[in-house]
């Protein structure tokens, strides 16, 4: 804490002191221990609590908290599809939500991943039960549904007045102005729902198909061979054809226009502001190694969609932090599935007050700024109420924290303290560390508590993910979160932080 006055000492002790020695305005190691576990000395910066960021620039300069695949509760090919996936992606904050609708019977469309066998839902539910009541629920700022269209031309009819009967005012339905040069900003879009969908006749479209395996089974049918899963063999097909898109449904897709990926140059010279492309995580990762300098430049004047690509069959994710790095807005992640990853994803995204948007750094919206350099300086001091990880309660942990830096390739870097033997209780490290950060606005750090295993089986205790930009310096308590993002309760490491 700076520039502490010794009102704001009476007044700690006041609000944290449980004995008799606040009569005489003095603390206790009790007070002072509640004192320093408090939120005000939380390693999260509590400006982080409120939306501090503009919000009024272009939907283009914000990174967006996105789903893929939302409705599924596990993997892409078998999983459950259910109402609470979306429910619970909302009240998380998540802005941009997936729903991939196929013909259902009676003129009744349903969400489901196509040509598997995972389960279905039907798309009136969808809106009624988990869009309209938990949209806004957590942040007042755009939802954006990404559609991905499989329907025939009578149930678009059916889904463009569902859209418009269920969502009624919340749809934003306002035509666009063609000669738009940018896109409306999240504060003029609060409490609106947008529709991602084409607009135009021929998509090339890909499927992912799994094929029961037999003796007699041919592995040599159409489709790349991308794995297996439970036995079946899985392919992914792509090809292209003419997709009719209903007039209804049409009329509702304005501000977010899906179109086929036509190149960085092109896009550049003649692209318009409210079209944008959905490219795969291997297509995005080539175009931004070889343009390292034209793709940030296309996400300025246009939004960008990441997905995992179609060999995750379990829904596993990848990385989201380079193609943040290089302006991309919607990293779609399978959030169901709790990874690095998905950590990573919650560290962006607990921050600016959980709102779904963040303003992206300056040097990625064409102003002219000097790298922010910075020396990181760590020192890890002790741990406090590690829970067994083993299941026997006779298995003492024997704990150390990992210290991890995912950002900028020239700030990444690992380092860990010594292990100490047998004490989850209060396990004391005191150990320091520096990092040198070169573009901390792009760095996550990552702290992990684990069980040193002689054999090299090292189980994590509990982890807690944070961007470097949102790190309160002086001495912080860690919460600590296990493998599935519970919070672990009374678990924590201590520490004392400083930037140079």
């Amino acid at each position: 804490m700076q520039n502490c006055s010794i009102e704001h000492a009476f007044k700690y002790i006041d609000m944290y002191e449980t004995t008799s020695a606040k009569l005489q305005e003095r603390m206790t190691i009790s007070g002072f221990t509640n004192l320093m576990t408090a939120e005000d000395f939380d390693i999260l910066n509590t400006r982080e609590n409120e939306v501090w960021m503009d919000m009024t620039q272009p939907l283009t300069h914000y990174y967006i908290h996105s789903s893929h695949n939302t409705y599924l509760l596990g993997n892409q090919l078998t999983g459950e599809s259910s109402i609470q996936a979306y429910i619970v992606a909302l009240i998380n904050g998540c802005r941009c939500v997936e729903l991939d609708v196929w013909d259902g019977d009676n003129d009744d469309p349903i969400v489901t991943h196509g040509n598997t066998m995972t389960s279905k839902i039907f798309v009136r539910d969808v809106l009624q039960d988990a869009i309209l009541p938990y949209a806004f629920q957590s942040s007042p700022y755009p939802v954006i549904l990404s559609i991905e269209n499989h329907l025939s031309l009578k149930q678009q009819d059916v889904f463009a007045t569902m859209l418009k009967e269920i969502l009624g005012d919340l749809l934003y339905d306002t035509p666009i102005d063609t000669d738009m040069t940018k896109l409306p900003s999240p504060e003029e879009l609060k409490h609106k729902i947008i529709i991602k969908a084409k607009k135009t006749d021929t998509v090339i479209r890909t499927s992912t198909v799994v094929v029961q395996q037999s003796e007699d089974s041919d592995s040599e049918s159409e489709g790349e061979l991308i794995g297996t899963l439970n036995g079946a063999v899985v392919k992914e097909k792509k090809k292209k054809e003419k997709v009719k898109v209903s007039a209804k449904l049409s009329s509702l897709v304005n501000l977010c226009q899906a179109v086929h990926f036509k190149g960085i140059d092109e896009i550049l010279s003649t692209g318009k502001s409210y079209h944008m492309s959905s490219l795969s995580e291997r297509k995005a990762e080539v175009l931004i190694d070889s343009n390292p300098f034209k793709f940030p430049k296309y996400t300025q004047k246009q939004l960008v969609r990441i997905y995992p690509h179609g060999t995750r069959v379990r829904s596993t994710n990848f990385n989201p932090v380079k193609f943040w790095n290089s302006g991309c807005q919607i990293v779609a992640l399978n959030l169901q599935t709790p990874d690095e990853p998905t950590s990573i994803n919650t560290a962006m995204f607990r921050l600016n007050g959980r709102s779904g948007y963040m303003l992206k750094p300056d040097y990625l919206l064409s102003k002219n700024v000097e790298p922010s350099e910075k020396r990181l300086f760590v020192k890890i001091i002790s741990g406090q109420s590690l829970p067994f990880v083993s299941g026997e309660k006779n298995d003492i942990v024997d704990p150390y924290v990992s210290i991890e830096v995912h950002g900028h390739p020239e700030d990444e870097g690992k380092k860990k303290t010594r292990y100490v033997s047998n004490n989850g209780f209060n396990p004391s490290w005191n150990e320091d560390f520096t990092f040198h950060l070169k573009r901390s606005e792009l760095d996550v750090i990552a702290f992990e508590v684990k069980d040193h295993d002689k054999r090299g089986f090292n189980d994590l205790i509990g982890a807690y993910y944070i961007w470097a930009t949102a790190v309160s310096p002086g001495y912080r308590h860690i919460p600590l979160f296990d493998k599935s993002g519970r919070e672990i309760l009374a678990a924590s490491i201590f520490v004392h932080i400083k930037f140079d």
